[in-house]
């Protein structure tokens, strides 16, 4: 048991990062999402220095009903405030109603303004945490499992990209889908894979190649995806099944998170209720998965056998 603490000194921005809280008033208990909402919540909470950010990475709720929005406000406004800032993406699930996207998208609009305080007018916006940028894309429809990024949406990352460039500092992108073939994927992104899978699955699909195109347009992105419920996987799972939940690729470093409120599975680790903590310091990037209901950092082996992932800043 512990709080959350930064790992070395100079510590320049922390977030807590969590995905697929799933919150829903048609669970068979439907307080139990809810709750695990909270104990992230709490954790964060309980951190030191206060983090800049707490992000939601998608799926939210598990349909973007006014009924699981109302049951989300509820979490926070009973919760203590995890951080400065709080971020909710919209998932694949928060843009399904039964109206069709557009009523979706609303009810996400309101409910975001009402607990982070910042009104979405659109499914994609930036932040900038310490000096460094933090972009966050989303659906501008409504295409089932994969997103419909756009060409207006995929221009304004490219925009955003091409600014950063000229500083040399890393940018860290947030998309509720992960590239496509990545971590595993597409047969870690079911607990029942079957033959013939399309190599998309669990993954952006169709705009994958135009998007990791333009992230290569970068000196360095981190990119955090959730969606699929894939548990925590370290080296040991790198080195006997060649995928785990962080990997390196060049320039590029891709992130998977587990899901806080719904089974989780394919991993080596695969508890509910965990996050992830990034932590940027002078000269360093830090990420460490902590199950918070324990409140204790998750003790897999990330990387060179250590609990957490540790890069050089450039």
């Amino acid at each position: 048991m512990g709080k959350i603490r930064p790992m070395h000194p100079r510590l320049l921005v922390s977030c807590v990062i969590a995905a697929d809280t799933h919150i829903d008033v048609r669970h068979p208990e439907p307080r139990l999402p809810m709750i695990r909402l909270e104990k992230v919540l709490r954790d964060a909470a309980s951190a030191r220095p206060v983090p800049d950010a707490f992000i939601v990475a998608g799926d939210v709720t598990s349909r973007g009903s006014a009924a699981n929005w109302e049951k989300t406000r509820a979490v926070f406004a009973s919760s203590p405030r995890p951080a400065r800032e709080i971020v909710l993406m919209p998932g694949n699930h928060d843009t399904w109603s039964y109206g069709g996207y557009d009523p979706a998208f609303e009810e996400y609009r309101r409910a975001s303004s009402d607990i982070t305080g910042k009104e979405p007018v659109a499914p994609y916006s930036a932040a900038t945490f310490g000096g460094f940028r933090f972009l966050f894309l989303g659906s501008t429809g409504d295409g089932g499992d994969y997103p419909i990024l756009g060409e207006e949406q995929l221009s304004w990352l490219e925009r955003e990209i091409r600014k950063e460039k000229e500083t040399g500092l890393p940018v860290f992108v947030f998309n509720h889908e992960s590239l496509n073939g990545r971590h595993g994927f597409p047969e870690t992104g079911t607990a029942h894979p079957y033959p013939g899978m399309d190599p998309a699955d669990s993954g952006v699909g169709a705009e994958s190649a135009r998007l990791e195109e333009i992230l290569r347009e970068a000196p360095r992105v981190f990119y955090f995806s959730g969606h699929s419920h894939m548990g925590i996987s370290g080296e040991a799972s790198a080195r006997q099944k060649g995928y785990a939940s962080i990997e390196e690729d060049g320039t590029l470093t891709v992130i998977n998170l587990p899901s806080v409120g719904c089974g989780n599975h394919s991993g080596e680790y695969n508890h509910k209720n965990c996050c992830l903590v990034l932590e940027i310091y002078e000269e360093r990037v830090v990420m460490r998965f902590r199950n918070a209901k324990e409140r204790r950092w998750v003790g897999l082996p990330l990387r060179d056998g250590k609990s957490f992932w540790e890069t050089p800043l450039l």
